[in-house]
């Protein structure tokens, strides 16, 4: 069956897990957020534009294990390994990446105050605009795994979480 997971690499070989991935025909996804650097080389006020991923150091990959096995990604130069509870390998389901992939456009659009969300849960979309405000990258991986752990574990969704009854 066919998912994403999430995969731990080091920082600096963005360029060759990228190409070994894309020789196995896996699918990969990472968000980046866009950061305003001033420039202190010139006189005027300009800045950088400047693209760093939100979560550095992970990439979320979509493949079907049957026909791609594990070990076979976690021989890349450059891949640490599958991000894992336990023994088993976490899984992240498709409303967390679809929440994602509409984060930067999210933000752009806000400044005219109007927000369209297709086929995304507008509260898993507020849970991930959440996790993306986060300044350090360790809140932000950290704050991404508990609600992976609450989605997928638990079975709760983010609109119900704090409100269980027992």
């Amino acid at each position: 069956m066919i998912q994403w997971y999430l995969l731990q690499h080091h920082d600096r070989q963005y360029a060759i897990i990228f190409q070994q991935l894309a020789d196995c025909n896996v699918d990969y996804y990472t968000p980046f957020y866009t950061r305003f650097i001033h420039r202190t080389d010139k006189k005027n006020l300009t800045w950088r534009k400047k693209q760093t991923p939100l979560f550095p150091g992970y990439l979320f990959i979509y493949f079907d294990v049957k026909n791609i096995h594990t070990t076979t990604l976690k021989k890349i130069p450059g891949v640490v390994g599958f991000v894992r509870r336990g023994r088993q390998i976490i899984t992240v389901p498709e409303t967390v990446i679809a929440a994602l992939k509409l984060l930067p456009a999210n933000i752009t659009v806000k400044k005219t105050n109007e927000i369209e969300c297709r086929n995304v849960d507008p509260a898993m979309l507020a849970e991930v605009e959440k996790i993306a405000s986060h300044a350090e990258p360790y809140f932000r991986f950290s704050a991404l795994i508990n609600l992976l752990d609450e989605v997928m574990v638990k079975g709760a969704s983010p609109t119900t979480r704090g409100n269980t009854v027992h």
